[in-house]
């Protein structure tokens, strides 16, 4: 070929001849730079929900806080207006003090519910530049592989690549990303007072004559015990996707399954004999 190795280096300047070796190296760096890209991608769009996750959040919280300034504005207007009937001033004045108070206890409110939304953009942002950073850096070398640019690599480098889909999947992380990207941007909801831990579970009906042995219930774990929530309504509970997720739940029986107990855990040995297992 045109091409002459010395030391394991390829030539400077020289026009190469692509040999299989090569023309592997490069097809397998431009398909990890075109996953990167795809992963950039994705974590963009998960950016895009995220935000506009938040920007509903927002717009409920901020709801009642902006209508009530809009009412101390046009209160406001009246009070300066009338500035000369001392009477109607006196009137207002206490409960405007009391609207001030009141607007300004939502404003603190829900400043402090945007702080954990703050704390996640930034992770999910970091996390993307992470992902940013990685596709501009394979995308560096693709590029000097498919230009020929090969100067600061070796035929080890060139050999080395990986030239099958899953091992370059696997090299790029590709199926991680949602994993990753879910770790920064979860959303956690805050847990009712006194309870450990709550949420669906199934539970296996007792009534032999029912279609479906399992149905589901929304359990809950305090300090007493377990419990699960016995209604007509239960689907519409704490846990479903329904806007009336706050239904108030004194109206559903709440069924005590058993008493919270300290145990020890003994370790079974596998050959035992009679061990099923």
């Amino acid at each position: 070929g045109n091409a002459k190795l010395g030391g394991g280096k390829l030539g400077r300047g020289k026009k190469l001849e692509k040999d299989p070796a090569l023309a592997t190296a490069e097809a397998a760096t431009n398909l990890m730079h075109n996953l990167e890209q795809i992963r950039l991608a994705q974590a963009n769009a998960e950016l895009k929900r995220f935000q506009l996750l938040r920007r509903l959040d927002s717009i409920k919280t901020r709801r009642n806080f902006e209508l009530g300034e809009s009412a101390l504005s046009s209160l406001n207007g009246i009070r300066a207006y009338f500035h000369h009937c001392s009477d109607m001033i006196d009137g207002v004045t206490p409960k405007l003090t009391r609207l001030q108070d009141k607007q300004a206890q939502s404003r603190e409110k829900h400043d402090a519910q945007q702080a954990p939304w703050e704390i996640k953009q930034r992770s999910l942002t970091n996390a993307i530049s992470e992902v940013g950073a990685k596709a501009a850096s394979i995308g560096v070398i693709a590029n000097a592989v498919s230009q020929g640019q090969l100067d600061d690599m070796d035929e080890d480098f060139i050999s080395s690549q990986p030239t099958s889909l899953e091992e370059i999947e696997s090299i790029v992380r590709f199926w991680e990303l949602p994993q990753q990207l879910n770790i920064h941007s979860l959303y956690q909801r805050k847990l009712t007072p006194g309870v450990i831990v709550e949420g669906w579970l199934y539970k296996k009906s007792t009534n032999r004559l029912a279609l479906n042995s399992w149905t589901r219930r929304w359990f809950i774990l305090d300090r007493t015990g377990v419990y699960y929530l016995k209604g007509s309504g239960q689907n519409e509970g704490k846990g479903g996707n329904n806007s009336k997720n706050n239904v108030s739940k004194d109206w559903m029986e709440r069924v005590k399954v058993c008493d919270i107990l300290l145990c020890t855990v003994r370790e079974i040995n596998c050959k035992i004999k009679g061990n099923p297992n």
